[in-house]
């Protein structure tokens, strides 16, 4: 949030910089109104001096002045301060908003540490805990980001707005880069919608996902089935079950879902990784002492064969090489250094392992 705040103050002092320019566009400029006076007084005089030559009356002096012109701010000018304005109040209120969560993240921890007992400590952490999910907390925090890409979109639109009565090259420049830069903003938005393990997210995707499953489930419920002409009791299915909302899945929820029904060369890179994670004998000990549970089924006295084919691929492995670890771990038992029960309890390990 510290960042967001940096950004969010840098950026509303670019703004109010571009409006200090861009508001005098919407009153009348007081070099026109000069020359329009000149003018004025121009033909007033002349009008004076013919009427000295023709001896005419005073009351046709008045007639025969040109009327002031009214002011009229240019369209462009309009949309460019509106749009400015506009971006001005959200990257504030991003600024507030981004202040009150910080200040509540910091609560937080403070509300739980003050009670003396261990056993009052955790009934309030669950008690606050539940309400950062009964209202939807998560929700909140993304609210700031939201908004600073809103004031981003409408400020770079309200520039365009601002260069159409400078010059149309620059215009149509800076239009076709704002156009790159929103197809881009759009991919890395709708991206995570189609793969889940895409890295990219915006505010947007969250929001996105969830009218998505909405009207996903709104079209079920609604829509007609095949047996809906035949069957009219399934019309009424929707008011019958409670309702046509049911508990939606969360992007999270989709992701893990994704990730546990994975294939098996993306669990045999997990395992990988997770063998070239073991720094340290203790931590390999405890992997070789999980491999016959994995593998074997001792209740029912019969293989495993669910994740043979993950140790296989584990075993052909060149960054791996089970096998060759384990004969490793198996010469480093016999150390002198171990315990004779350690070294007993390593060595067992293994060969149950094989």
């Amino acid at each position: 949030m510290d960042g967001l705040l940096i950004f969010a103050g840098l950026f509303s002092g670019v703004v109010t910089t571009f409006l200090i320019e861009s508001y005098k566009l919407l009153n009348p400029d007081s070099g026109s109104q000069t020359v329009v006076l000149l003018s004025q007084t121009v033909a007033l005089l002349s009008q004076i001096s013919r009427q000295l030559e023709n001896t005419n009356n005073s009351t046709a002096v008045a007639e025969a002045l040109p009327p002031p012109a009214a002011f009229s701010p240019p369209t462009a000018s309009l949309f460019c301060n509106a749009l400015w304005f506009t971006s001005l109040a959200l990257s504030l209120s991003c600024a507030l908003v981004a202040t009150l969560v910080k200040q509540w993240a910091q609560e937080f921890p403070h509300r739980t540490a003050m009670f003396p007992t261990i056993f009052t400590q955790s009934r309030m952490y669950m008690y606050l805990h539940d309400g950062l999910l009964r209202f939807h907390m998560h929700s909140i925090v993304r609210t700031p980001l939201l908004f600073l890409h809103g004031a981003l979109v409408l400020f770079f639109a309200g520039l365009v707005a601002f260069l159409v009565p400078v010059n149309g090259i620059v215009t149509y420049l800076f239009s076709a880069l704002l156009l790159v830069f929103v197809s881009v903003y759009t991919v890395f938005t709708l991206h995570p919608l189609f793969f889940f393990a895409s890295p990219f997210q915006t505010p947007l995707t969250p929001l996105i996902w969830s009218l998505t499953q909405n009207l996903r489930i709104v079209l079920r419920a609604w829509i007609p089935k095949k047996n809906a002409l035949t069957d009219p009791e399934s019309l009424a299915e929707p008011y019958v079950t409670g309702g046509i909302r049911p508990q939606t899945r969360s992007m999270q929820e989709a992701s893990k879902n994704a990730a546990l029904h994975c294939t098996v060369e993306t669990e045999t890179r997990a395992l990988a990784w997770t063998m070239q994670s073991l720094s340290d004998d203790d931590k390999l000990e405890r992997f070789v002492a999980g491999l016959p549970e994995v593998l074997w089924d001792f209740k029912q006295n019969e293989p495993r064969h669910a994740y043979r084919k993950h140790f296989h691929n584990l075993m052909r492995d060149p960054r791996v090489r089970l096998g060759q670890q384990l004969a490793d771990f198996m010469d480093g038992s016999n150390s002198n250094l171990l315990e004779p029960k350690d070294r007993l309890r390593r060595q067992l390990s293994v060969l149950r392992a094989i």
